[in-house]
């Protein structure tokens, strides 16, 4: 890696040599450029540079015929594709997942992730206690696009949740389970799977987002809450933004 003092010194250099109109024009036409070497982008910005590239219908097709090859050695498809009660939330179109999930590099990560907890003899939905500490260790990359727009997301944690998106928040988070959530086949462990939630590997805790403040695709840019933050007593609408996290390879523009 060059010392920081050199590569400010190439960089002045190369943008002598390059005419500015250049840079501009080539950043106005390829999208993938605003999101190059970013762990965090705004999800529009990563579905920009999504649909930067042109479908490629050989290319689908091949995927497509393999995927089918391997498939129709297993008898278990027909039972994937119509699942019998209770496991009928598990029916999937396994072929058009797996292509879904071959294309996938961006994951959604929302700054107030939800729990389910009882207090004083109530069960609720509450933005996490304890989302600040976590969400901080997305490191300042991820909280200081927040900054950057005076979104102050840090005090709603703890706050009682009363809807999402319109919505009850259990109506909610069962929508998600029935349509989003698909590691597991019961329904209740899909349920709390959608919550943030803690976990024990060995000696190792960690803590994960859930699949409502995690979801593993950037098609919701962001998601309202009506809500009552902590020492208040008025409920409010806020509109959460989501960030997208990308998890593949580097890149510098589409072509890369």
């Amino acid at each position: 890696m060059l010392p920081v003092s050199r590569l400010a010194s190439s960089v002045v250099a190369v943008a002598c040599l390059i005419p500015q109109v250049t840079f501009a024009a080539s950043s106005a036409t390829d999208p993938c450029i605003k999101v190059a070497g970013k762990t965090f982008v705004p999800p529009a910005d990563a579905l920009a540079c999504y649909k930067a590239f042109p479908f490629n219908e050989t290319l689908r097709q091949n995927v497509l015929t393999t995927v089918a090859r391997v498939f129709d050695f297993f008898t278990f498809e027909d039972y994937y594709l119509n699942s019998p009660p209770p496991f009928q939330e598990s029916t999937v179109d396994i072929r058009a997942t797996i292509a879904k999930i071959n294309s996938t590099e961006f994951a959604n990560v929302l700054p107030t992730p939800p729990i389910t907890i009882e207090l004083n003899g109530v069960q609720g939905v509450y933005i996490a206690f304890d989302a600040v500490d976590f969400i901080s260790l997305l490191g300042p990359e991820y909280t200081g696009f927040f900054d950057g727009i005076g979104f102050d997301w840090q005090r709603l944690a703890g706050a009682q949740v009363l809807q999402i998106n319109g919505q009850d928040p259990y109506a909610y988070v069962d929508t998600i389970a029935r349509t989003v959530s698909g590691n597991y086949l019961d329904h209740g462990v899909r349920v709390n799977s959608v919550f943030t939630s803690y976990r024990i590997s060995g000696t190792d805790f960690s803590q994960r987002l859930g699949d409502l403040a995690g979801p593993m695709d950037v098609t919701q840019t962001s998601l309202t809450f009506n809500l009552i933050p902590v020492n208040s007593t008025v409920a409010e609408n806020v509109t959460v933004p989501y960030l997208a996290n990308y998890i593949g390879a580097p890149f510098t523009d589409s072509a890369s």
